[in-house]
């Protein structure tokens, strides 16, 4: 498929993603909405849940690379599914599970989340599925019994040179300290000491 074709379908597809998902959080009573963000929070989140279903799809089309294309439907069907099987999030505010007299404004939700937690989460995945993508490319151009892929990546010869696979492996380092120096910032973790951030 021609490349300007394949990315407007992957991207067509990443756009029915993200509204589909969006729009069953919004019938769930998340607050999730345009207003609760910045613009780059709306940027993030949704332009996230956009690409993180387009890539899968766009490997499909370019180089038929189709293992994270079918974990993209499982993951996003796991997450539908649990939202919307019974029992199904309930809200909760912190009063009623504290036994206090006055509500506290502060609502607590059981038996959900999942689609929140994935569009927050949608950067990770989307760098796993690419880099689900890199091992099946690999796999499939180095073992004959597979088919190989149709149209191969042109940055990315197999065997690879020591310095390409020096560069893979930088940039996946890079990539995997970035996104857990991240999750430990939202986590509120801080490190004391001079060298600490560099652990």
């Amino acid at each position: 498929m021609p490349s300007i074709r394949s990315i407007l379908v992957s991207s067509l597809v990443g756009l029915v993603h993200a509204g589909t998902l969006i729009l069953v959080a919004l019938t769930l009573g998340y607050s999730i909405g345009p207003s609760e963000y910045t613009s780059f929070g709306v940027g993030w989140r949704y332009g996230g849940l956009v690409v993180v279903a387009a890539v899968p799809v766009w490997l499909v089309l370019r180089s038929r690379i189709v293992t994270p294309l079918l974990v993209l439907v499982l993951t996003t069907s796991y997450v539908l599914g649990m939202e919307l099987t019974p029992p199904g999030p309930i809200f909760r505010d912190v009063a009623e599970l504290e036994r206090l007299a006055e509500p506290t404004g502060i609502i607590v939700v059981e038996n959900g989340l999942y689609i929140v937690r994935y569009m927050l989460n949608a950067s990770v995945w989307t760098v796993g599925f690419l880099f689900l993508g890199l091992v099946e490319y690999t796999v499939r151009t180095g073992w004959k019994r597979l088919p190989a892929v149709p149209s191969p990546i042109s940055l990315v010869s197999i065997p690879a040179s020591r310095e390409q696979a020096v560069g893979i492996a930088t940039v996946g380092g890079v990539l995997h300290a970035v996104v857990m120096l991240w999750f430990a910032l939202r986590l509120g973790l801080t490190v004391s000491g001079e060298f600490g951030w560099l652990l």
